[in-house]
């Protein structure tokens, strides 16, 4: 049994977005943390609500990479980086895309 379940504050974040007509999906490091019973550190959410449709749910949301889809909502029990699904292509670093 996995010690660390996903937080209230996060269920809540998610809960708003379904209640708004969109949906998300918890992805990236705290997935992973949480399947092999570590502590998540930080949690990543991708959706299909755009950055301006999450500015408009949230009261304190960070731009931290509008080009790429992504804000970041702070709450008072911690930080969320939530990005919108999307089409990557071109990787000439083989990395970071460069148009998405």
């Amino acid at each position: 049994m996995n010690p660390y379940a996903i937080p209230a504050f996060l269920k809540d974040f998610a809960l708003r977005l379904s209640n708004a007509g969109y949906g998300c999906f918890l992805v990236g490091g705290a997935t992973r943390n949480m399947a092999m019973g570590r502590k998540p550190e930080d949690f990543d959410i991708a959706t299909d609500a755009t950055p301006a449709q999450v500015m408009k749910l949230f009261r304190r949301v960070v731009p931290t990479g509008i080009e790429h889809g992504t804000v970041t909502v702070l709450l008072q029990e911690g930080q969320i980086e939530v990005t919108t699904f999307r089409t990557d292509s071109g990787y000439s670093d083989g990395r970071n895309p460069e148009p998405v």
